[in-house]
């Protein structure tokens, strides 16, 4: 890799990480994962409609990821991915007694701001692994209604994985997108 490459994807990763502290009282603290507890326990399925704020194609994605993770097969990557101590995402899952789709109703989606890294970057959304919150990119998730809506619910997949503890490089965003893809189809 160049070395302005490199210099533009630290950049970004930098700005995404300062975007994401600003609003730091929205994020899990550090790293490290931390049950939630009864106060801070999801309400029942919240649908995407109820979710004030968000765009259509934001809400569209959200109901569509919480439908795909009905299915069985889909509920695979939680088993297929580890978090930074070696456990799979489902002995997460397990430790909060939630499962894929309660934890997916516990995150807050936030596409009112878009960070310039939406706009420079070829990502379409972002957290930190562990965090509760998951930025959309707003406008690319507008223009992908239209085109190609099931890459926005495998994006929120996607998320939902790092939300839970999966850091990347390895795997690629690429790898966990496809894996989201091939099992949730």
């Amino acid at each position: 890799m160049n070395q302005l490459l490199r210099r533009k994807i630290f950049a970004a990763a930098l700005e995404a990480l300062l975007f994401l502290l600003i609003r730091g009282s929205d994020l899990a603290s550090g790293q490290q994962f931390v049950p939630a507890t009864d106060a801070s326990a999801p309400s029942p399925h919240q649908s995407p409609a109820e979710r004030t704020g968000l765009s259509p194609a934001a809400r569209f994605a959200i109901q569509r990821a919480h439908q795909a993770l009905e299915d069985p097969a889909c509920r695979q990557i939680f088993l297929d991915f580890h978090d930074s101590a070696g456990r799979t995402l489902q002995e997460r899952l397990d430790a909060l007694g939630w499962n894929a789709q309660r934890y997916l109703d516990s995150i807050r989606f936030d596409d009112s701001e878009e960070p310039r890294l939406c706009r420079e970057a070829p990502i379409l959304a972002m957290t930190v692994p562990g965090g509760r919150v998951v930025f959309l990119c707003r406008s690319k998730f507008s223009n992908l209604i239209r085109r190609e809506p099931s890459a926005l619910w495998v994006t929120v997949l996607h998320e939902e994985l790092h939300s839970l503890g999966l850091g990347e490089n390895p795997p690629t965003s690429e790898d966990i997108s496809r894996r989201v893809a091939q099992r949730c189809h």
